[in-house]
């Protein structure tokens, strides 16, 4: 897929558990890609396709580094639109479970 400047692109970060017992907790993080712009979206869009509901925490952070940075900003809405990497906190899935991590950019 090529972008072109103003153009809008969504990032979905799959997962499943198949296995015979449930998750407890995993993380995703992911970078805001240099040249684009987060863009703010509802707290309940950052979870997408799940086949049960999923309670999460959604993390972001303002650092430019090319590796996650250990701190991260909890917020309880949605992160600022100069995110730069986000992390999802995933809290339990059962088995059989699928879901994605989601997210919408700008490109500059």
């Amino acid at each position: 897929m090529v972008a072109a400047s103003g153009d809008t692109v969504q990032f979905k970060i799959c997962w499943s558990n198949y296995s015979s017992a449930s998750a407890l907790s995993f993380v995703i993080t992911d970078a805001v890609p240099r040249g684009t712009t987060y863009v703010p979206d509802t707290a309940t869009n950052h979870l997408c396709g799940a086949t049960i509901p999923v309670t999460f925490d959604l993390a972001y952070s303002t650092a430019t580094s090319s590796t996650p940075p250990a701190a991260f900003t909890t917020t309880a809405g949605s992160p600022l639109g100069a995110a730069r990497w986000l992390r999802w906190t995933v809290k339990s899935v059962g088995i059989h479970t699928t879901g994605c991590a989601c997210f919408k950019i700008s490109v500059d």
